[in-house]
């Protein structure tokens, strides 16, 4: 029996273990990142007294992380793992650069280039998946060179170093899962 009949979602009929290894992982991962921001979000927004930008771009990766789900139902395979991807990317660039340093959110990267060989199996894929990581990291180093690296939203050093402390637990719990 499995634990969690949604992380299984898209993998009716496959016989290669490997494929649907790959499906439950990102069935996971955006399951996992889904919670993370239920958790997590509505104390962001409140700490940045529910800032429009804030919740508005949270609100949009809770919906298109679960369009992963989706697309795997769908037997979109390549697309739920390339939106996933890069919805992540996509994420870490847009609050990288509206937060500026509050989050770190560079260090994300690493989780994302640590997942590609497992979410990916052609050659092609990982290279563009690897690309998009070192732009993403090459644009928010430019950018955090090229300002004051303070944050554009200003919070207490308690509040800052709990919604550290936050952002840090749902990276670890997401790479667990992933290991």
């Amino acid at each position: 029996m499995k634990r969690f009949k949604i992380l299984s979602v898209g993998t009716s009929g496959i016989t290669d273990q490997e494929a649907v290894n790959r499906i439950v992982l990102v069935n996971s991962i955006s399951l996992a990142v889904s919670i993370s921001i239920a958790a997590i979000g509505p104390v962001i927004c409140y700490m940045l007294n529910w800032r429009l930008s804030v919740v508005l771009a949270l609100s949009a990766e809770f919906v298109i992380n679960w369009s992963v789900i989706v697309l795997n139902y769908y037997r979109r395979h390549k697309a739920a793992s390339l939106v996933l991807y890069f919805l992540q990317c996509t994420a870490i660039t847009y609050f990288g650069f509206s937060l500026v340093r509050l989050f770190h959110v560079e260090f994300v990267i690493i989780l994302l280039i640590a997942i590609i060989y497992l979410i990916f199996r052609e050659k092609v894929l990982r290279r563009i998946a690897l690309g998009g990581a070192l732009c993403v990291l090459v644009l928010l180093e430019v950018y955090y060179y090229r300002i004051d690296a303070t944050p554009s939203v200003i919070v207490n050093y308690n509040e800052a170093y709990f919604l550290r402390t936050l952002l840090v637990i749902s990276i670890i719990s997401i790479t667990i899962l992933v290991s």
